[in-house]
């Protein structure tokens, strides 16, 4: 809306425009009677019709003006109004009514839960790359599994312990280590009697069979003397505590109660059915609890003369009902995550936690074996 000033300075003046209209008809009323009565020609008499004329055609002007200027706010009224709906309209659609609001997020929650469980799920049914690296992608972007890999026992005699990672390395020119996805496979052994720790691993390839991946584990397990005949890894076993152990992470980080065992931390190691090493600690499942908190591990100075195949003087007690054995094995494989160090970072990580899904290779989009 125009302002009182704004209306009385777009009010037309008509004492003006007459006093206009009648001098410019005077002036040419004064030339045709000098050019008829006296025969006047030449420069004054043009002079005097061109300055009548525009006399004349001034008042028009302001009628001009006010067409004009009506047209152009009445544009650009219009075009305001359809910029406005159109906001409007986005507005609108990005809103959501308060009351519904509750039910529309617990129902996406439920969906995103639902698809993550099913990708889980297919772990359950079949070995493969896809299955395996999708049911981690799901757990890596969930935070379950702190350092983007979990491993579970594999035999007790000798004792072995296989290590799952899908993580992205950042690679090393120096090295000619390439950077990317990768899905490692890595069998954790007891030292060397000089003390060394053969590394037996491997990279599992998107294109690759489960069986390919675990003759080249089994042929270094062999090469390093850590071989007890075909028994000695039970490989169905080995994923169904896989899986298990990725369900377990997962449910601790959506707090679902429907799980056989509850966490209380991201899951580092899953050992038989009854013995967790997540980022709170030690957990058994009798117990449904805790039984050696993380910062009850030596850290520090208080370190010195304990390492996971040495425990030394450092050795808490096991809980009521549990087998020594394999407490001391668990207090071992403890000490490789805990305590957990929340202090500044001392070093720039060469690895993350992986947490996009896989892509099919080409083998497998074509259903060739």
């Amino acid at each position: 809306m125009a302002t009182e000033d704004e209306q009385q300075a777009r009010r037309i003046s008509w004492r003006w425009v007459l006093a206009w209209t009648g001098l410019g008809v005077l002036l040419l009323c004064a030339a045709g009677i000098l050019q008829g009565l006296w025969n006047w020609s030449g420069v004054s008499i043009d002079i005097l019709v061109h300055v009548g004329g525009t006399l004349l055609l001034a008042p028009l002007l302001p009628f001009l003006e006010r067409s004009l200027t009506r047209r152009v706010v009445q544009a650009n009224e219009r075009m305001v109004q359809r910029e406005t709906a159109g906001l409007r309209q986005q507005v609108d659609s990005l809103a959501t009514r308060i009351d519904q609001l509750q039910g529309i997020v617990d129902q996406q929650d439920a969906e995103t839960a639902e698809d993550q469980d099913r990708i889980i799920e297919a772990l359950s049914n079949e070995a493969s790359f896809m299955n395996v690296a999708g049911a981690m992608t799901v757990a890596n972007l969930l935070g379950a599994l702190p350092k983007g890999e979990i491993a579970v026992g594999a035999s007790a005699e000798p004792r072995i312990d296989l290590t799952f990672s899908w993580q992205y390395h950042l690679g090393d020119g120096r090295f000619s280590e390439p950077s990317g996805n990768f899905l490692g496979v890595r069998a954790q052994v007891d030292a060397d009697p000089g003390g060394m720790t053969p590394a037996i691993q491997t990279i599992w390839k998107s294109g690759e069979k489960p069986e390919t991946v675990i003759g080249r584990i089994n042929d270094q397990l062999r090469q390093r003397d850590r071989w007890n005949g075909s028994g000695t890894i039970d490989w169905e076993q080995v994923f169904r505590d896989l899986q298990r152990g990725i369900v377990l992470a997962v449910a601790y980080k959506r707090r679902d109660p429907t799980v056989e065992w509850q966490l209380h931390g991201g899951l580092y190691e899953l050992h038989g059915q009854d013995w967790a090493i997540t980022e709170a600690g030690i957990e058994y499942r009798p117990g449904g609890q805790v039984v050696l908190p993380e910062y009850d591990f030596p850290g520090g100075d208080e370190r010195r003369g304990v390492s996971p195949s040495n425990l030394g003087d450092w050795a808490p007690a096991p809980p009521s009902g549990a087998d020594s054995a394999e407490w001391q094995h668990v207090l071992g494989r403890g000490l490789f995550h805990l305590p957990v160090h929340r202090g500044p970072v001392l070093r720039q990580p060469d690895r993350y936690p992986c947490k996009t899904l896989p892509k099919p290779s080409a083998a497998q989009s074509q259903g060739v074996s």
